[in-house]
């Protein structure tokens, strides 16, 4: 039996056992017909990715990206995912985006039961995370 765990958030899931788990973004790209060239331009600017594997992966249902949403090693993923998101609403195009944990795999999940990510859902878990940061920094410096 797994051990249980409280879920605190959207963020991360803390296990008795003292282990964080960290969420992870899964983002898929629909179908981009329409402005396909503004599209991609947006998801190789914003976040890196190569053309090959937009025009592969736009419509398959296939994740575009999964990786963690909130990581020290990268601290501004989510910002710049956030952006990507706005831009993809400004030229209307079609995409999902998912909250999975680390131990979670995708494709053996129905993400009817995944907590969907907006952009204004992804907007407050910046804001969530960057204030607990500072609480952070503030509880590590008082004591």
């Amino acid at each position: 039996m797994p051990p249980m765990a409280f879920q605190l958030g959207p963020t991360y899931q803390i296990r008795f056992r003292g282990s964080i788990n960290m969420s992870k973004v899964v983002f898929i790209l629909e179908k981009i017909e329409e402005n396909k060239t503004e599209v991609i331009k947006i998801l190789r600017a914003g976040l890196g990715i190569e053309i090959g594997r937009i025009t592969k992966l736009a419509g398959s249902g296939k994740p575009l990206v999964v990786k963690t949403l909130f990581d020290r090693s990268e601290p501004t993923f989510a910002d710049k995912l956030h952006n990507v998101f706005n831009q993809l609403d400004s030229v209307r195009a079609g995409y999902k985006a998912y909250e999975i944990l680390d131990e979670q795999e995708f494709s053996k999940i129905n993400p009817a039961n995944l907590y969907q990510i907006t952009s204004e859902r992804l907007k407050k878990m910046i804001e969530t995370w960057k204030n607990s940061m500072q609480e952070q920094f503030f509880l590590d410096d008082s004591g």
